[in-house]
């Protein structure tokens, strides 16, 4: 008989019969959140920032970039189709991808045919484009008067050359023609047909030639004016056309002249070689102005967009100097007597430093860097040539690009410009310091090139 598995406990007298099973106690369950509801992403949302036209005014036939910065304020990234607008017609359209949160620009070409002013929209921003119409124009530094007496000019020796410097009203001007007045002398009239003449065109610095071609001395049979056709070459900005009459030395009577006219002072025409100016004082050049004019098209003078841009008046010096509006005037910049003024944004750079020091030598690199070095700069480097130019006053002056440790310790590159003035050398140093400003030799030539003297 199998025995029961049951137990009696005694309790303060009170008999319990445990049978077959045990029980055990545990605690209620704790009551658990409802489970939170996961946050909806917001769609994609876009929204455009301000227009820009660059350049806001063009020629016909010159194509503006038209772009816009899109935001998407969304939570998830998303397609935005731009539509570009002129006039409320739509002209273009593109699809761009945009992250949330990351700005993204969309960018159009647009080339009009027509002169005028037109309204751009992309989304509910806006902006306008000037197109200005070409316009006949010359370009001549000569009165075209013979004095009596006076004749041409012959510069002999292979690739040496006649050069003048033009400066168009504004860029682009679109050359079309050269005027040379000259004449010709052979020994034998049958070389006529047989010798040549080049006409060339080169960039403002004469680093480029933009053009090129060889013309028979036959065309100067009787002397006088005569033209050149050029296949509408752009200069955007200021250019040389240089004349190598490929003349024969003395004794030889093999000869091209160019005519010229008595000019004191003049620092437009000069003697050249391969485009760079190599005499200015000599006898074959001092004194004047050769006879070649330019005729072409450019922007009319209502269609040249003023610059919003400060002038600086130096009384003592005579001379002034623009820049840009937003510059302010910064005088804890003058670490030397030999500054005269300086300019700049408030944060230090960009700027411009006016220096005057004594012109005591002729201007090179060696002796720049010895001139820096006495003005507080230190490790001084002149990274380019010794350029020369012609300010748009006809002063003569030199430009190149410099590399130096300012006084306040940080290391700069520049722009600058050096002329002489009377027993002074006026210097203007556009500057940057590339770490926080990248260097932008075209603005900073430009603002350069504003110096003009004064009338004496």
């Amino acid at each position: 008989m199998k025995r029961n598995t049951w137990r009696w406990i005694v309790l303060s007298g009170l008999s319990i019969l445990l049978v077959g099973s045990v029980f055990a106690c545990t605690s209620a369950p704790t009551a658990q959140p409802a489970p939170t509801e996961q946050t909806k992403k917001k769609p994609a949302q876009f929204e455009i920032g301000t227009l820009s036209v660059k350049p806001a005014t063009v020629m016909v036939g010159y194509p503006a970039t038209v772009a816009a910065t899109v935001i998407n304020s969304g939570d998830i990234s998303g397609a935005y189709e731009a539509s570009l607008m002129i006039d409320g017609e739509e002209i273009d359209r593109k699809v761009a991808w945009v992250d949330s949160g990351v700005p993204k620009e969309v960018s159009f070409q647009v080339t009009q045919t027509n002169a005028g002013s037109y309204e751009l929209n992309i989304g509910n921003s806006n902006a306008k484009l000037t197109v200005c119409a070409w316009t006949p124009q010359t370009i001549q530094y000569d009165t075209g008067e013979y004095e009596a007496g006076v004749m041409g000019t012959c510069i002999w020796g292979e690739e040496w050359g006649h050069i003048v410097h033009f400066t168009p009203l504004a860029p682009p001007f679109k050359i079309q023609k050269i005027s040379i007045s000259g004449f010709t002398q052979v020994k034998n009239f049958a070389d006529l047909s047989k010798r040549m003449f080049t006409v060339r065109i080169w960039n403002e610095n004469s680093t480029q030639k933009l053009w090129s071609d060889d013309f028979p001395w036959s065309l100067f049979i009787g002397g006088g004016w005569k033209e050149i056709d050029v296949p509408d070459i752009i200069a955007d900005g200021d250019f040389h056309v240089e004349i190598v009459t490929n003349s024969d030395a003395p004794p030889s009577a093999n000869r091209m002249y160019i005519n010229y006219e008595e000019s004191k002072g003049e620092t437009r025409s000069g003697v050249s070689y391969m485009g760079k100016v190599s005499a200015t004082e000599g006898y074959a050049v001092k004194g004047k102005r050769w006879f070649i004019r330019v005729n072409g098209q450019g922007p009319p003078e209502t269609c040249v967009p003023e610059k919003n841009w400060a002038e600086y008046v130096n009384g003592e010096y005579g001379f002034s100097v623009k820049y840009p509006s937003e510059w302010v005037e910064r005088p804890e910049l003058v670490t030397s007597p030999s500054h005269v003024a300086v300019f700049g944004v408030v944060d230090y750079t960009p700027g411009i430093a006016i220096v005057a020091v004594d012109a005591d030598a002729p201007i090179s690199a060696d002796w720049l860097i010895v001139s820096y070095q006495e003005t507080g700069m230190s490790n001084v480097k002149i990274l380019s040539p010794l350029t020369e130019t012609i300010l748009a006053d006809g002063t003569k002056a030199t430009t190149y690009k410099a590399n130096y440790i300012a006084a306040s310790g940080y290391e700069v590159t520049a722009f600058s410009l050096d002329t002489d003035k009377g027993d002074k050398r006026i210097r203007l140093i556009v500057w940057t310091v590339e770490e926080y400003v990248p260097y932008d030799e075209a603005l900073f030539s430009e603002i350069a090139h504003t110096l003009r003297f004064t009338a004496e």
